[in-house]
């Protein structure tokens, strides 16, 4: 079976409309032979645009599914996520594979650890404080269009989530997909730009990397940072190959970019 894995498609920025954003994915997937096919959020600015990108890709004879990014949640809350029934949107799920492996989707959160709790010295420049590190970002960083408000509520309701599916499946083989960064090793810190480092703190978790490594999860997806990384970590296999901003971030034409950064794995 061949399994492959989009994040930060961006459809809105990268296309004029949803069939030319269809047709790229489609060839793309059919090129590279995948049976399925699993997106780690941010396909579009609205969660119903992109529930229906996946149904079209369905109906298109690829089996997707996916999980929300932080662009996804300008137009839904996350208790409004949580009533949602569609069978594609994987988020608290795990979809069983073949030879034992499953795909653990959630969507993510961040909890301010890559500032707060990663010792680098660009990091002792900013408030040690989740409060004046949450004003930061509401100018800096979309958290006044993210409609999550309850940030730390609904991240340790992730956790839980992540914790109990980990527990559940630990002997298989995991894939965990996530749209927040992982692990602080994906993380850029300058010693010139303090607004960007305290915008590390909505990146993401160090406690993904903690969890991956004490369950023994074979690989996990990301995106979110608009970087690309293929990495090992301490047996963990990191894989993040995001689509990014038209013209803004890549200039390829938008057909090749998915080509390329469409990862596929053969299990």
């Amino acid at each position: 079976m061949k399994i492959g894995f989009l994040s930060d498609l961006h459809i809105m920025h990268n296309t004029n409309m949803i069939e030319e954003a269809l047709d790229v994915v489609v060839q793309a997937a059919k090129s590279a032979e995948i049976d399925k096919l699993f997106i780690a959020g941010d396909t579009s600015e609205s969660y119903k645009i992109t529930l229906d990108f996946v149904d079209l890709l369905s109906g298109a004879g690829i089996d997707t599914y996916t999980i929300f990014g932080n662009h996804e949640y300008w137009s839904i809350d996350y208790e409004g996520a949580m009533e949602l029934k569609h069978d594609k949107y994987i988020h608290g799920k795990a979809i069983p594979l073949i030879n034992d492996y499953v795909v653990i989707g959630l969507d993510g959160m961040f909890d301010y650890s890559f500032v707060l709790d990663v010792d680098n010295y660009s990091n002792r420049r900013l408030p040690q404080d989740k409060h004046r590190l949450k004003r930061m970002g509401k100018s800096t960083f979309d958290l006044n269009r993210n409609n999550i408000k309850r940030h730390e509520e609904v991240f340790d309701d992730m956790d839980n989530k992540l914790t109990n599916l980990l527990e559940k499946h630990k002997d298989k083989n995991i894939i965990l997909m996530t749209h927040y960064v992982p692990s602080s090793e994906f993380i850029l810190y300058t010693d010139y730009d303090d607004t960007w480092n305290a915008n590390n703190a909505f990146m993401g978790s160090t406690k993904y990397q903690k969890l991956a490594e004490e369950y023994g999860v074979d690989k996990v997806i990301f995106g979110h940072t608009h970087n690309q990384f293929n990495k090992v970590i301490n047996g963990v296999s990191y894989h993040c190959n995001p689509i990014g901003y038209k013209n803004y971030e890549f200039i390829e034409p938008f057909r090749e970019r998915v080509k390329n950064r469409l990862k596929v794995f053969e299990i």
